[in-house]
Order: structure tokens, then C-alpha cells, then sequence
């Protein structure tokens, strides 16, 4: 019973996180390494990869541009995948409950193959998730961008 309580409640903090950052928009120009102009970074989007940021951002977060398997777990009530954290064939709609390591199993990825070739280790983007991850989700990032120090002359 504690377990379901403590994934609702870092669910909540999560989305509540997401919701706080959408609010909180911070727009930096950097200048590009070869001088030819300024790109902008926008300040906490949401990212898989450097890329997103833009020149002069960095993604941070935890295993980004990986797939997320910790978005389908074991044994929560379902009627769909999509309750299953979207892993293909994960919701057995006979028990009305998930069952991820047996999806993966199915999908050629028991569980030791699973946790080292799929899991916080395949490389993924946002649109590539669904076919590269088998239905879960890619994890994402922050945008960092680096700001240059204004000197300012001294009197």
C-alpha cells in the first residue's frame, strides 16, 4: 500500500515541478563559438539532448535521451498500454493490471536484457520513443544555458 502512495506523491511533485518551470521562462542569447551570431537558449525546457537547447545550452538531468522503463510499473490497475507508462502489449486486461517485465519479455528483452540494453541505455529522442523504446517514454532534460559574466569598467 505504501509503495503506490509513494509513486502517486513523486508523481505529483513531478508534474507540479513541470507545471512551475512552464511558468518560470528564462531567455539567455549566447554568442556562437564561431562568432557568426547569437543563438538563443531558452532556460528549463524541456530536452533529450544538447541540441534542444541550443548553442551555448547544455541538457541536464539524469540518464536524457534514454529510454524510461520506470514509467511502466508492475501490477498498477490498467485498461489500456497508456496506463502502463505506453509499453506495448504491458497491460494484461484480463487482471486489469500491468505487467511490464513480461511485455519486455515478450519484446525480446528479458530481464537482464532489458536492464542493460533497453533501460536508461538505449538512445532515444521525444519522436523516436515510441518504435525505439517499444511505447515508453524517452527521459528528458532541462535546458542549462551559460551565461557570460558582464564586466563592468571600474571608475
Amino acid at each position: 500500500i505504501f509503495f503506490p502512495l509513494l509513486v502517486a506523491g513523486a508523481l505529483a511533485q513531478d508534474a507540479a515541478t513541470t507545471a512551475a518551470a512552464a511558468d518560470v521562462s528564462t531567455t539567455v542569447a549566447t554568442t556562437a563559438a564561431a562568432g557568426n551570431g547569437t543563438t538563443t537558449c531558452k532556460a528549463w525546457n524541456v530536452c533529450s539532448n544538447a541540441d534542444d537547447c541550443g548553442t551555448g545550452g547544455t541538457c541536464l538531468g539524469a540518464f536524457v535521451g534514454k529510454c524510461n522503463c520506470n514509467a511502466c510499473i508492475n501490477f498498477w490497475l490498467c485498461k489500456e498500454d497508456a496506463a502502463c507508462g505506453g509499453l506495448k502489449g504491458a497491460c494484461d486486461l484480463k487482471t486489469g493490471t500491468c505487467r511490464c517485465w513480461e511485455a519486455l519479455d515478450k519484446a525480446g528483452f528479458p530481464f537482464i536484457e532489458a536492464a542493460t540494453k533497453l533501460c536508461n541505455t538505449r538512445a532515444c529522442t521525444a519522436a523516436s520513443a515510441s518504435s525505439v523504446c517499444l511505447g515508453l517514454p524517452c527521459k528528458t532534460g532541462r535546458c542549462v544555458c551559460k551565461v557570460e559574466p558582464v564586466t563592468t569598467p571600474k571608475p
